[in-house]
């Protein structure tokens, strides 16, 4: 035991976690914040309902850092497991400081084919 901090002291751990269709669902209904790390364009055609886009990125981070602070929960989602843009998203934001990372892994194929709320 260090002298000087109590028992309690801790750290907030850093998290990047995969999340599955129900957590996401349970997420979105939480009003937690979801990303669309795909470009843009895709972004444009459709994303999940409330999602914010990835681009610009330093605007994003500037968005989120200002709206919540670095620890509530984030979700980031691209089109399916097979796309690594979320995981290389989530990576990036913990670098900026966010503690609480989520990847929805079904990411928008799966949001669409359970008919969940979309918007373009």
């Amino acid at each position: 035991k260090i002298n000087g901090f109590s028992d309690s002291f801790q750290i907030d751990e850093l998290i990047i976690e995969s999340i599955d269709l129900k957590t996401a669902k349970r997420f979105y209904y939480d009003d937690v914040l979801f990303i669309d790390a795909r470009d843009s364009i895709y972004f444009s055609e459709g994303h999940i309902t409330g999602a914010i886009s990835s681009n610009p990125y330093n605007e994003m981070v500037d968005d989120i850092y200002n709206d919540q602070g670095f620890n509530k929960p984030i979700v980031v989602y691209c089109d399916d497991a097979e796309c690594g843009l979320s995981e290389d998203l989530a990576y990036q934001l913990q670098t900026e400081g966010f503690s609480k990372i989520y990847i929805f892994s079904g990411g928008w194929n799966q949001w669409l084919t359970a008919k969940l709320p979309i918007e373009k």
